[in-house]
């Protein structure tokens, strides 16, 4: 995908013209009931410089009659000489012959000034390949579609509005299988290297699914611009995919085969770059645990588990690899193994056991354990495991599946590196934490993505800061996430220092008294405090903790500072200087 070295992009010359051409074309067949607005909202952008090309797989209705009836040069009509049955083909390519590349469904309208917004970011930043935005579903009557009035439209909702933020994230979100945004603007170029000229029906899969093909490729490439804005529609038609069993049937197991692909393809370290942001061993060996569970937990969504079953219970393994006291890790393998087959339910009860034994106190926890078994028909009596029972690698072996199955192996993630090498390799990264000046712990009840007020931005823009000044922090927050985020049965992407430990009183269905949150959060703050050593802690909301907490850690010699005195002493929009960070050692001393 990448140029040659000192050569450009095609699409990087012709930016200086500040006019490139935008090939925008529409796939059709027997759209005469659609295909006149899709036009309109074409012929109608802001940008003017584009080709429009319509590529019609011999429609039988009036779709040619619509289409001519439109008296607009820049429209380049093509019907082939026989029918096809897909979009994407060899035999279009030679018709492009725009500088940047999009792509409009014919039952689909982008917003007026779509492309000029999307051209723009190319115009900021020449060395972006794509630019993606985000857009909404409307039904045949042209009504916005929601996921409470058609939950069976939330997988494409999903899609299309996922609450990424950047490209980093958009790529996480895309192996939950309908997280893969469609339609981007991308270079000619590009274009030509991802879809092969065209021509992806080269395998079979990706045929099938040659919109997440393609989105997985470019959000794979670090030059890739995102708009948190809605600029498309995207109807859903009563014919379409979603309501047709027959091709979906067909389609799912080619997109989980195209998502497991992808997985093995990246290694964790490309698909969650903010491992390479942490200040210790524990710290990274922490969050690369967490990093594999995010991914087997979202790749077994949407079913995943019948298609993708090796892929995750790989990532699990690892994340216990980790981290072998990871009560969620040994339940989510006990989940995995109870869906394979009767005769493995030895491996599941162990599974089971560990993860009872890691969170005797968890009510919650042991009903889903003894769900689970009970759904098998199995009756379960929890017994304790020895914590060093667990962290016995032969024990953690004996109850893989896979070596109990050997005629369907693990498939082991071969780009992943051992934990020893990573001890060896990332030994002088943390020399670049100075750790003796400033090891800050802030304390909230929110912290972003909960997209709440301005203080959680506020957060985020200390946390951020800290860390392009390589200043080790941790950050306890609230494992509360608020509506907007948790809608997409989505959990906080996983980050260095980020522990969302803290129960938060707006917690739905909770059983705890204030009383008994306030102690729970007491304890597990000084828990952090002990592992971590801070010598400033920032009450950014202190109705969590009580005053004689705040005594007891000054006593421990540890500066308490509070939210308004941190906004008084630093400008939060110059935090990642380090005169900020003068500020707030010179206030330390006070």
């Amino acid at each position: 995908m990448a140029a040659p070295r000192n050569q450009k992009l095609r699409h990087e010359n012709f930016l200086t013209d500040m006019t490139p051409l935008v090939t925008i074309y529409t796939p059709v067949y027997n759209g005469q009931k659609h295909i006149g607005k899709c036009i309109e909202s074409i012929l109608n952008q802001t940008y003017r410089n584009i080709q429009y090309l319509i590529i019609d797989d011999c429609s039988t209705d009036n779709t040619p009659d619509i289409i001519r009836s439109y008296d607009d040069p820049r429209i380049e009509y093509v019907r082939r000489n026989q029918n096809k049955g897909f979009p994407y083909c060899e035999d279009m390519m030679h018709l492009m012959r725009g500088d940047f590349i999009t792509t409009v469904g014919h039952d689909d309208r982008f917003y007026k000034s779509r492309i000029e917004n999307l051209l723009n970011s190319f115009m900021i930043n020449p060395k972006i390949v794509a630019a993606f935005d985000k857009g909404e579903l409307i039904d045949e009557d042209e009504n916005v579609i929601n996921e409470i009035d058609k939950p069976e439209c939330f997988g494409l909702i999903k899609t299309i509005q996922s609450p990424w933020r950047n490209r980093f994230e958009a790529l996480v979100f895309s192996f939950s299988g309908n997280a893969v945004m469609s339609n981007p603007l991308y270079s000619m170029d590009v274009f030509r290297s991802v879809s092969e000229n065209g021509n992806l029906s080269s395998k079979k899969y990706r045929a099938y699914c040659h919109d997440a093909f393609i989105a997985y490729s470019l959000l794979s490439n670090k030059n890739v611009e995102l708009i948190d804005k809605v600029q498309y529609k995207f109807m859903i038609r009563n014919e379409g995919l979603s309501n047709n069993s027959s091709r979906l049937v067909k389609t799912l197991p080619k997109w989980f085969q195209l998502m497991s692909e992808m997985r093995i393809k990246l290694s964790i370290e490309e698909i969650f770059p903010q491992i390479h942001d942490c200040d210790s061993q524990e710290e990274e060996n922490r969050l690369r645990a967490e990093a594999h569970l995010y991914l087997a937990t979202l790749m077994a969504q949407n079913d995943g588990y019948h298609h993708n079953l090796s892929i995750i219970e790989s990532d699990i393994e690892k994340a216990i690899s980790y981290d072998h006291l990871s009560p969620k890790a040994w339940e989510k393998l006990s989940q995995i193994r109870i869906r394979l087959a009767e005769r493995y339910f030895a491996s599941c009860k162990d599974c089971m056991h560990i993860a009872w034994s890691l969170s005797p106190h968890e009510v919650m926890l042991q009903n889903q354990l003894k769900e689970l078994y009970s759904d098998a028909n199995k009756e379960i009596t929890f017994h304790q495991i020895p914590k060093e029972e667990i962290s016995n690698s032969e024990f953690r072996h004996q109850t893989q599946w896979s070596t109990l199955n050997e005629s369907v192996p693990m498939q082991l993630l071969d780009s992943q590196k051992t934990n020893g090498d990573l001890s060896k390799e990332n030994c002088g990264r943390y020399k670049q934490f100075d750790k003796s000046l400033l090891r800050p712990i802030i304390l909230s009840s929110y912290f972003p993505p909960h997209h709440l007020n301005s203080d959680d931005e506020m957060i985020e823009k200390i946390y951020r800061g800290f860390l392009r000044q390589k200043v080790p922090i941790r950050v306890l927050v609230s494992n509360y996430i608020a509506e907007s985020y948790s809608k997409f049965e989505y959990e906080p992407i996983p980050e260095p220092g980020i522990y969302r430990e803290l129960k938060s009183e707006v917690e739905p269905n909770h059983k705890q008294n204030g009383s008994n949150i306030l102690l729970d959060n007491t304890n597990k703050t000084k828990r952090l405090i002990a592992k971590f050593n801070p010598n400033v802690i920032f009450f950014w909301d202190l109705k969590q903790f009580t005053k004689a907490f705040k005594v007891e850690i000054n006593s421990l010699g540890i500066t308490c500072l509070t939210k308004k005195e941190l906004l008084a002493t630093v400008n939060i929009e110059k935090i990642d200087q380090s005169e900020q960070i003068q500020k707030l050692l010179d206030l330390m001393k006070l």
